[in-house]
């Protein structure tokens, strides 16, 4: 087999020295090159273009080819060449496992909040899953150039074949407005009641703030639905709904059920200390009502529009009429319409107060019904009602693009196929909800971002501990009390402390103390799967043991070296 080998020129070019300094330059100059690919384009650019590519994977190959012949090729060996036989053996097992753990190898994120279990993990690696009905289908992706791509996939899903293909690319995605001529007269815009961000409102739209509905009118004069001018007394007794309009002038009543409601005072503008006044305007208003039992106990509230959580009551029969749910319902209207192109008008049917420039100038008043100009940037005020208009555009399409904001999740647009030629494209957000897109008439749901991967055990998070350092909020130290769960091999609540360098190790995979949530009632630990770890431990063993005998060797077979 030997002269075989050494006759065959292919094979003595694989397995000459000369490949394999070769190769050695070259995967030199390769991993440099990935330093400079990895701080311009981050981790995943490195990957994607060098660690994970198939020339890449090429190379390998060849060296572990060139090693197996090389060591074959040289057979018989003599006793102090052993070294050199151990340590070339051992590089082989090493690139050997290298593939183990790139094929079959997997990790990811297990999150669990104190009191809760999990069983699964989200992977590392980001996938574009397509699905059909209870059919689906994924690949894996490592995006990191923003802007246009072209990765291809051809996937099968319910025993069809559909081609996908990623255009585009967002690492940090968010929706921009521009103007275009066919796009739709719009307004952005901050008001209170609000979480977070910014609201859309589109001509023809309302949009329902905490005591004010807001209307972008398509022209000045729409009709709107006719609503009692002064609010209405809400009243719910026994889980049936009666409605009492509020009347200019008290006083006026209605029969619920066994009970009899009358509103007694009706003030547009209350404030402690002040007579109300009948042209007052509905600064804060609120009505008084009177609440009658069957049995002729009585009872009196005070209810405000702008302050439903507010219940003044008093003169007795609380415990008799608490299961009675009244609430004074006074729904103000802020009407916006486009007055000429490019120019922006409101009125209201309440009293405003309205700041030019972001509340920099000095406010005017603006009377109920009276229409006035509102440019971007423009406060309007009414008690604890704000509105900030931060964008008017006249003709806005929404677009998808790239954000300054470095927490905004990634997003793709990705272009779907199907056999019989049907195309349809989507932008699709990372750790969003799934994208549908119509091909032909079948509905294929797209999906961007980790997968969830099933785990044989299941892990228990009894306590998330965090001590911080003396006098700061700085974490010095974390743990995880935990306990593991695994009914085919009968652990049922075996406890385990997981905290830094010390893992839990369970059938293969290893559980490491990664991360917690902000409120410190949760934990994020890092579960990793290697099978090519325990030969990769053997090989770098080898290596050390060739080298050591390499070195050794004139100690061990000095009296004859040449055996």
């Amino acid at each position: 087999m030997n002269d075989t080998l050494k006759n065959n020129f292919l094979l003595r070019l694989l397995g000459s020295v000369k490949l394999t300094l070769i190769i050695l330059a070259v995967f030199a100059v390769t991993i440099a090159v990935a330093t400079f690919v990895e701080v311009r384009y981050g981790t995943d650019g490195a990957r994607a273009m060098v660690y994970n590519a198939r020339w890449f994977e090429a190379l390998l190959v060849t060296l572990l080819i060139n090693l197996i012949i090389s060591l074959l090729i040289n057979m018989p060996y003599r006793r102090f060449q052993t070294g050199y036989v151990i340590t070339h053996v051992a590089f082989i097992i090493v690139l050997v496992s290298a593939g183990i753990t790139r094929y079959f190898g997997y990790e990811g994120t297990m999150r669990i909040r104190e009191g809760a279990s999990s069983d699964f993990i989200y992977s590392a690696k980001d996938y574009v899953r397509l699905s059909a009905g209870d059919e689906s289908a994924s690949f894996p992706v490592r995006l990191y150039k923003p802007g246009k791509n072209l990765l291809r996939k051809t996937v099968e899903v319910g025993g069809e074949d559909y081609k996908v293909s990623i255009l585009e690319y967002w690492p940090h995605f968010e929706r921009r407005f521009i103007e275009k001529p066919d796009g739709h007269p719009l307004l952005v815009f901050v008001t209170s009641g609000m979480a977070s961000g910014r609201a859309t409102l589109e001509e023809g739209h309302t949009y329902e703030a905490p005591g004010v509905t807001v209307r972008f009118l398509r022209d000045r004069m729409e009709t709107l639905p006719a609503a009692p001018a002064f609010g209405e007394l809400v009243i719910d007794v026994d889980g049936t709904m009666h409605r009492l309009a509020v009347p200019a002038e008290a006083p006026t009543e209605i029969r619920a059920g066994d009970y009899d409601f009358k509103i007694t005072e009706f003030v547009r503008d209350f404030r402690v200390g002040r007579t109300p006044l009948p042209d007052d305007e509905m600064r804060n208003p609120a009505i008084r009502v009177q609440i009658e039992g069957p049995g002729g106990e009585r009872h009196e509230r005070l209810l405000f529009a702008y302050h439903p959580d507010f219940d003044m009551g008093h003169g007795g029969g609380e415990k008799a009429f608490e299961h009675i749910g009244l609430i004074y319902a006074y729904n103000r209207n802020l009407y916006f319409f486009r007055k000429a192109p490019s120019v922006l008008a409101a009125h209201a049917d309440f009293a405003l107060d309205v700041q030019a420039g972001g509340g920099h100038s000095e406010g005017t008043e603006i009377d109920s019904g009276t229409e006035f100009e509102v440019k971007p940037g423009s406060v309007l005020r009414s008690g604890t009602f704000v509105f900030l208009l931060a964008e008017f555009w006249e003709s806005a399409v929404e677009e998808p693009s790239l954000s300054e904001n470095t927490d905004r999740p990634a997003a793709i647009r990705l272009a779907v196929e199907d056999q019989s030629g049907n195309k349809a494209d989507a932008v699709v957000e990372k750790y969003g909800e799934p994208v549908a897109v119509d091909l032909g008439g079948r509905e294929i749901a797209t999906v961007y971002g980790p997968v969830r991967i099933a785990l044989p055990h299941r892990i228990h998070l009894d306590d998330f501990v965090l001590a911080t350092y003396p006098g700061s909020e700085n974490p010095a130290s974390f743990e995880s009390h935990v306990r593991l769960y695994d009914d085919a091999s009968g652990i049922d609540g075996q406890p385990v402390r997981i905290y830094m360098n010390h893992p839990l190790s369970y059938r293969g995979f290893k559980h490491f103390q990664s991360s917690y949530d902000r409120d410190r009632q949760g934990t994020i630990l890092s579960v990793n799967r290697d099978p090519g770890k325990l030969p990769t431990y053997i090989g770098y063993t080898l290596v050390g043991l060739g080298f050591l005998v390499t070195l050794t060797r004139g100690l061990i077979w000095h009296r004859n070296p040449a055996r």
